[in-house]
């Protein structure tokens, strides 16, 4: 007897060690983050196969914890590294909001292409630990840049609540404001320039001139295309100038 339990001993699979997943797969969190209720002895060796790629032995653990959440949730991350967001969005919607979940249901939204969804889901998730805040950080980003790419007031304005201190962005927004003469809202937009190193620039002392001209403060505009000329020896700005 004894004997028959040491041969059985000695076939068990060990689990693997613990691994970093690489790619996408690495922004999978542990699926306990932030859930603060009852722990699975038995979730250690299920999250350590999903780390070393073995699926179908993961699969095998998480079938031995019905009604755990983490377990239901470490499904979910076997079918997101399988593409299948269906299957795992279906999962995720049928469980309870934790840190790790929130995540998940993020990852969904960037893997099918939606940034803003994504982004604005990374938002909610409540003390993320530092790989989902690195996530974010670059989801933010590429949002950004869509944003700007699209080119159009609206997009801009919400680029810029992304990253209001993006002043290109914010000068691009006030150039299409000014082609449609709105020039007070040309003016709000600029305000954040104003007590800036930027203020100064070429670019922010034309577009004040022109809110100027817009407003009827002719004068104003000529003292401030005057120091431009003289500052940049730019024929443009004695054209217009002179226009004034």
């Amino acid at each position: 007897m004894l004997a028959a339990i040491v041969a059985g001993c000695a076939t068990a699979p060990a689990p693997p060690p613990v691994v970093e997943p690489q790619g996408d797969a690495r922004f999978l969190i542990d699926p306990r983050i932030g859930f603060d209720k009852s722990v699975d002895p038995n979730f250690e060796n299920a999250w350590r196969y999903f780390l070393a790629g073995n699926d179908a032995e993961a699969r095998s653990r998480i079938a031995t914890m019905p009604g755990y959440p983490p377990a239901s949730l470490l499904a979910a991350a076997i079918d997101i590294r399988a593409g299948k967001l269906d299957e795992a969005s279906a999962i995720i919607s049928k469980l309870p909001s934790w840190t790790a979940s929130n995540v998940y249901a993020a990852e969904i939204a960037l893997a099918r292409g939606d940034l803003r969804a994504a982004y604005t889901l990374y938002s909610q998730v409540a003390n993320p630990p530092a790989i989902a805040a690195t996530r974010m950080a670059d989801i933010r980003t590429r949002l950004f840049d869509q944003l700007l790419a699209a080119d159009s007031i609206p997009a801009l304005r919400e680029a810029l609540q992304l990253q209001p201190d993006a002043t290109a962005a914010r000068m691009l927004l006030v150039q299409k404001l000014l082609a449609l003469k709105s020039y007070d809202e040309a003016r709000r937009e600029l305000d954040p320039v104003l007590n800036t190193a930027d203020v100064d620039r070429p670019d922010v002392q034309e577009s004040l001139a022109e809110i100027d001209i817009g407003r009827g403060r002719y004068q104003e505009a000529i003292v401030r295309y005057d120091r431009l000329a003289k500052r940049t020896n730019d024929p443009r700005y004695v054209q217009r100038l002179n226009a004034s």
